[in-house]
C-alpha cells in the first residue's frame, strides 16, 4: 500500500476542530491509516465517524477493507453489506464483499457479487477477473477462461488475469496455450518463479 504523506493527516485532523460532528474527516484519517498500515488505529478513526453518524455508508465500506486487510473476512462481509444497505452502489463494494466469500470459500456467494458489479459497470475489468476465479472455484473452467478474457479484452496490460487463465487453461490441459498465457503475464511484470514457469511450460 502506498504511504500517504503526513500533511493531509494534519489537516484532517485540524477540520474535527472546525466540524467536530462531522464523520468525514475522521473516516478520511482512516483511510490514511490503513494506507499507511495502521490497521487498528483505522479502525478506531472509523468507529470514532460512526459516533458522529451511525449511517454513514463510505465508513462501513472502508471498515469492510480494513477488516480484509486484517483476513477478518466474516466481519468484513457484515460491514460491506451494512454499506450496502445504506445505499452505497459501487462496483468496489460489491467486488470488495466478492473477495471477501471468495477467500471465505463461499463460491457461489463471490459469484453473485462480481456479477453485480459487473452490472453496474459492464467494463470493470477487475470484476470479470475475480468472478473467473470464482467460477475456478466452482471447477467451471470454461466459464473461468471466458471471464478471463473478457477481462483480457477490456484491459489488454492485465498481466494478473493472464495468469489466472494460464491456471485454468493448465487445469484444462492446454499446455499451449497455458505456456503462452504465463509468458505473457511475465512480460507484463508479473511474478513468475523458474518453477512456475516449468510447470507451465514443460
Amino acid at each position: 500500500m502506498k504511504v500517504i504523506q503526513n500533511k493531509p493527516l494534519y489537516y484532517f485532523k485540524k477540520s474535527i476542530e472546525v466540524y467536530p460532528k462531522s464523520p468525514d474527516p475522521y473516516c478520511n484519517i482512516g483511510r490514511i491509516e490503513v494506507s499507511n498500515g495502521n490497521l487498528n488505529e483505522a479502525i478506531n478513526q472509523y468507529i470514532k465517524a460512526l459516533r458522529q453518524d451511525p449511517n454513514h455508508a463510505f465508513t462501513y465500506y472502508n471498515l469492510g477493507l480494513a477488516n480484509f486487510y486484517k483476513q477478518n473476512y466474516e466481519l468484513a462481509i457484515d460491514h460491506y453489506t451494512k454499506s450496502i444497505e445504506l445505499n452505497y452502489q459501487s462496483t468496489s463494494v460489491y467486488n470488495d464483499r466478492g473477495m471477501a466469500y471468495l477467500f471465505s470459500k463461499k463460491y457461489q456467494t463471490a459469484l453473485a457479487d462480481f456479477t453485480k458489479a459487473i452490472e453496474i459497470d459492464n467494463t470493470y475489468a477487475r470484476g470479470y477477473n475475480n468472478r473467473g476465479l470464482a467460477k475456478l472455484g466452482l471447477k467451471d473452467y470454461k466459464g473461468a477462461i471466458e471471464d478471463y478474457t473478457q477481462a483480457i479484452k477490456l484491459r489488454p496490460e492485465y498481466g494478473l488475469a493472464f495468469k489466472n487463465r494460464a491456471e485454468a487453461y493448465l487445469i484444462l490441459e492446454e499446455k499451449e496455450k497455458s505456456c503462452d498465457d504465463i509468458k505473457k503475464a511475465k512480460e507484463l511484470g508479473q511474478e513468475i518463479t523458474k518453477e512456475e514457469m516449468n510447470k507451465f511450460c514443460k
